[in-house]
């Protein structure tokens, strides 16, 4: 068996604004970055933005949750990219 070990996954598409516009898109998948967790655009993994913590209970525990969301992550990821690119290549010119 054959392993390969990667630092991170990209995914580079065209990204569909307009039937004349269409934008080269890179999206880094893995690692999460903090944007992609958080769901804010405009937080980066350079900055050093105040986090708000809560005392949260998981239950199954976090371990069990990211094994179960990331493939879902990573699905609807690469199915967003192939539906943006083919309304971009199909927009009428």
């Amino acid at each position: 068996m054959l392993t390969v070990a990667v630092d991170r996954v990209e995914m580079v598409y065209n990204s569909y604004v307009s039937p004349l516009t269409q934008n080269v898109t890179r999206q880094q998948l893995l690692p999460l970055s903090r944007q992609a967790i958080s769901g804010d655009p405009d937080q980066s993994d350079g900055q050093d933005a105040p986090t708000k913590r809560t005392p949260v209970d998981y239950e199954p525990d976090p371990e069990k949750i990211l094994r179960r969301l990331v493939p879902d992550y990573i699905e609807i990821s690469i199915y967003r990219a192939l539906v943006e690119s083919a309304a971009a290549s199909s927009a009428p010119r």
